[in-house]
Parts: C-alpha cells; structure tokens; sequence
C-alpha cells in the first residue's frame, strides 16, 4: 500500500512539473510588438526545477521581425521579466548549443518515478529546419550539467546584460 501511495506521489509530482513547465513557456509575454500567441514563433523554450520549490523558465520569442528574451520564476521567489534582443544574442546561443552538445540531447525523454521531491527539465528548440525536444525528471541526458550551466549562463547573462522592457 505505502508502495502505491509513494507511486501516485511520485506520479503527481511528475504532472505537476511537466504543468508548470508548461503554463510558463505558452503565455504570450512580447505584448511590445502589439501581436498575439497564434502569430509568435518560439525559438527556445526551456525551464527547470522542482514540483517542491523554484521553476524557473526561459523563452526566446520572435514576433514581428523582433526578439524577445522571458525570464519567469515561480515559487518563492515570484517573477517574470521580458527583454529585447538582437540576431547576436541568438546566434551566440546557436553556438552554446552547437558547442555543448545540446543537440544530441533530442529526443531524451525519461524520468525516475520513485522519487517525488525531485527536479525536472523540458526544452524546445525551433532553430530554421531542425526542432530538438527533451525532458526528464530526476533523470538526465548526457552531458546534461554542461549543457544546462551554459544554458542558464547565457539566460543570466541575458537578463543582467539588457534593460527589462516595461510589461
């Protein structure tokens, strides 16, 4: 019995990541070039952390011919930021991508349900004719550190580098 509960636990936690992941990255957030969802394009998408504690969540949108940075946390430290940035910006993340072997993680699909208080991730990448998706909860694919820290050092860098736009 304890079992079953620790697997519905574990099942709920999964859910509840994988919602928040989504709920995160599908909001509209470049109200500045006045268009809605249907006519945004996602470049990247990707968020990580805990059912328990802090998601954070990235995004990189196009609309209109700009680009928009979105920086969002939730959990205890509630917020959500939205910047603009140049073709530079995003050509220096088609090299952290290419570099770090971010690529090779498509398709990475995997989690561990024995645990429920753990961390997850999700990323979309949209880049011309090639889209990579990957996400796992409490379970990584290879190369996952290196990728992620370069990942979240281009997203700090991002939002420590540029003014916020006023949302």
């Amino acid at each position: 019995m304890k079992r079953k509960i620790l697997y519905l636990l574990t099942a709920i936690a999964i859910i509840f990541i994988i919602a928040a992941g989504i709920i995160l990255t599908q909001k509209d957030f470049s109200k500045e070039a006045g268009k809605n969802e249907t006519e945004n394009f996602t470049i990247i998408s990707y968020y990580h952390g805990s059912g328990y504690g802090i998601v954070r969540s990235y995004r990189i949108t196009e609309s209109d011919g700009k680009l928009y940075f979105t920086k969002s946390v939730s959990g205890l430290q509630k917020g959500q930021e939205v910047y603009a940035i140049s073709d530079k910006d995003l050509e220096e993340l088609a090299k952290i991508i290419e570099s770090n072997g971010i690529r090779n993680w498509n398709g990475f699909n995997e989690s561990d349900s024995r645990v429920d208080d753990g961390d997850g991730f999700n990323l979309v990448v949209n880049f011309e004719n090639e889209t990579i998706t990957a996400s796992g909860y409490m379970m990584y694919p290879a190369n996952y550190k290196v990728g992620h820290e370069a990942l979240l050092s281009y997203f700090e860098t991002l939002s420590t580098s540029k003014k916020p736009l006023k949302t």
